[in-house]
């Protein structure tokens, strides 16, 4: 190899080293921007994840508070319902002793939960206390009534009616509720309302 080779070599090495130094300070430039747009998203996430934090605590306390007038309003409704038929102690023409509310037993791993009972000895009344009364109401009457006999065997040859009592029920769901054979109690002004059609002891 001549020396003028050698030079041109040198020479195009020199070029293609400056290119590649230019190339890796673009990349470095390039990844440069690429980080402080990584630390600007993140810091974006940091603090959309701070207001979700928030939001959150917000919707939590929301729900609480709806959970504790809803809890309210049914203490209210049970309240009204057992004053009234402590008064009376009579629904549909039956007359009963006593008035029981807040019944809550486990019985065989099954829990057993009446909202107000009326006995008397050879009947039961058990009835489901709702602010607002929803066919669904219905089915977790049934259920309770069900329950409550398989579970206190001692109350096998009483007759029980079932009731819905509550401040706010809709025609459908009464209807429903009369032709499955249940009693409504309803609010009227500062007395109760009894609609026994369709009545029958289970």
């Amino acid at each position: 190899m001549t020396d003028q080779e050698l030079k041109d070599l040198v020479a195009s090495l020199a070029v293609a080293q400056a290119k590649t130094d230019a190339g890796f300070e673009k990349l470095q430039a390039a990844q440069a921007r690429t980080d402080a747009q990584m630390a600007k998203t993140d810091a974006q996430m940091a603090k959309t994840d701070a207001q979700m934090a928030k939001t959150d605590k917000k919707l939590a306390s929301m729900l609480e508070m709806l959970d504790g007038i809803s809890t309210s309003q049914g203490l209210v409704a049970e309240e009204f319902f057992f004053n009234t038929l402590a008064d009376s102690l009579t629904v549909g023409g039956v007359k009963y002793d006593g008035i029981t509310s807040h019944i809550r037993r486990k019985i065989n791993g099954q829990w057993v939960e009446v909202d107000l009972m009326l006995d008397n000895g050879s009947s039961l009344a058990i009835i489901e206390v709702k602010y607002r009364a929803r066919t669904k109401n219905i089915v977790q009457l049934q259920n309770t009534i069900r329950t409550y006999r398989q579970a206190f065997p001692q109350y096998k040859d009483f007759k029980i009616y079932g009731g819905i009592a509550s401040f706010n029920i809709d025609n459908s769901v009464a209807d429903e509720a009369h032709e499955n054979g249940f009693f409504i109690l309803k609010r009227k002004g500062d007395l109760l309302e009894v609609e026994t059609q369709g009545m029958r002891a289970f």
